[in-house]
């Protein structure tokens, strides 16, 4: 199959990259470090693996990829959607700026693919769109405004893409991740590198999952890892501010 991913060049996406070249897939990246992106070349060759450097949420760098992209014939099976940022946009107060920008990267710098690519899916009557989104979409962050706001925004524009085109080949699933050890959450990492806590997913193991949400091509929204979402999902009764005591009491606690 032919892949795209955004976010390509580190954590989730790299290791996704990896994943699919090795199992036979083309792949086609893009990441706003390009440098990033010829040294992932290098680590897995060129043959199955193009690149564009692109930052998702910059219409124009969206536009001059989609131009390499049908001069290169390159025509996606599956696109993933996982770029992503966080910042710490209520410290010391709120920030608007930094929550205009987090928005522009994790919700529009989805969407825009999306606009890009359905007519081409719809045209042939087969495509699968999957959405990168988070449990963060169900319980606010005391640290940051923007990123539950903006992967709750996801999750709810890929449901409704879901409903209007239901009766179309085309699929729209949504990955929800509790958390994982990469760079956009450094307090679930390590000094050396590993998962600080024991429910916390390594970026490879959240590329097996995509893996098989792609094999499994379902309009689905699905939560991973699946025993601690599911016993994350039942607690969504309870208040914010007492599940975020418990949360951080479990983060002390030795794992």
């Amino acid at each position: 199959m032919n892949i795209f991913i955004t976010g390509a060049s580190k954590g989730i996406g790299r290791e996704l990259v990896k994943l699919l070249v090795k199992n036979g897939h083309t792949v086609w990246g893009v990441a706003r470090r390009d440098d990033l992106l010829y040294t992932l070349e290098k680590e897995i060759g060129k043959d199955h693996f193009f690149h564009t450097q692109c930052d998702v949420g910059n219409i124009k760098d969206v536009l001059e990829t989609m131009r390499f992209i049908r001069k290169r014939s390159f025509h996606p099976d599956v696109v993933i959607l996982n770029a992503a940022i966080y910042m710490q946009d209520l410290t010391p107060h709120y920030s608007h700026r930094f929550m205009t920008e987090v928005f522009t990267t994790n919700l529009f710098g989805a969407l825009f693919w999306v606009e890009m690519f359905l007519p081409l899916f719809l045209a042939r009557r087969s495509g699968h769109f999957i959405a990168i989104s988070s449990t963060s979409a169900f319980r606010p962050d005391p640290g940051s405004l923007s990123l539950p706001a903006s992967k709750a925004a996801l999750s709810m524009a890929f449901r409704s893409l879901r409903l209007r085109y239901e009766s179309s080949k085309i699929i729209f699933s949504t990955i929800h991740f509790g958390p994982v050890a990469t760079s956009i959450s450094p307090k679930y990492v390590s000094p050396i590198g590993r998962p600080k806590y024991p429910f916390v997913l390594t970026a490879a193991a959240a590329a097996k999952d995509i893996a098989k949400v792609i094999r499994e091509r379902r309009s689905h929204d699905y939560f991973f890892p699946v025993l601690t979402t599911l016993i994350f999902r039942l607690t969504l009764f309870l208040p914010d501010n007492f599940f975020a005591r418990v949360s951080r009491f479990l983060k002390k606690s030795p794992g």
